[in-house]
């Protein structure tokens, strides 16, 4: 079995992509993006020409959702999404609600982040934004374990814990002590579930990379 991830260490997407994959004792060969592969190639792989992209034994399977649970239904061990459908249905809203409200005023922030040409306005709006997400997502996150839904890892923590390294790294590149509340059932569910060893060592791959990016 060949199993190629073109991955990019800071994408939250392609992170949640190396959770499932560190979780599923799969074996991979990672290639970051760009320059693993000329863009002609790649689009021949991934006409969307999106990162990441998966390719098993030479079959691409592109969006990191998609990824995640292809990786699921071909890892071994226990699967990542819950057998209980009501607990599934859980998973699939805190993956929804980062992927549809979370992730948009992230990027603008991320756009936002050199402070030569930084549009004040533009950072307090999504911040706020990002803050009524927050509560949102609190609603949905279990309050009795130390994972996003049930007694262990599950897609939901693959999907939402590298977009909520954002939230957590952003704040003080704006002069906020923090975007989320320290006493929020956000905050605790992020420091509990660093406790993965699978989670720790993808969110110590972003840190290490966004220093990369800010020259450290």
């Amino acid at each position: 079995m060949t199993m190629i991830l073109y991955n990019a260490q800071l994408s939250p997407f392609a992170a949640r992509c190396r959770i499932a994959l560190y979780a599923r004792s799969l074996e991979v060969e990672m290639r970051n993006m760009p320059g693993a592969i000329s863009e002609d190639a790649y689009a021949e792989l991934a006409p969307m020409g999106k990162i990441p992209l998966l390719v098993h034994d030479g079959y691409p399977v592109p969006e990191s959702e998609v990824i995640c649970e292809y990786l699921d239904e071909i890892g071994a061990g226990p699967r990542l999404m819950p057998a209980d459908p009501r607990i599934r249905a859980q998973a699939r809203i805190i993956a929804r609600i980062g992927d549809l409200y979370l992730m948009p005023p992230l990027q603008i922030l991320f756009g936002q982040i050199n402070p030569v040409g930084r549009d004040p306005l533009q950072v307090a709006k999504n911040i706020e934004e990002v803050g009524r997400v927050l509560v949102w997502l609190g609603h949905y996150l279990a309050d009795d374990t130390p994972y996003a839904v049930g007694d262990r890892l599950s897609l939901a923590d693959c999907m939402i814990m590298p977009q909520l390294f954002f939230v957590m790294e952003l704040g003080p590149l704006f002069g906020e002590l923090a975007l989320v509340p320290k006493q929020s059932r956000v905050a605790r569910y992020y420091a509990h579930a660093l406790r993965d060893r699978h989670i720790a060592r993808v969110i110590e791959e972003m840190k290490t990379a966004l220093m990369k990016l800010q020259g450290y």
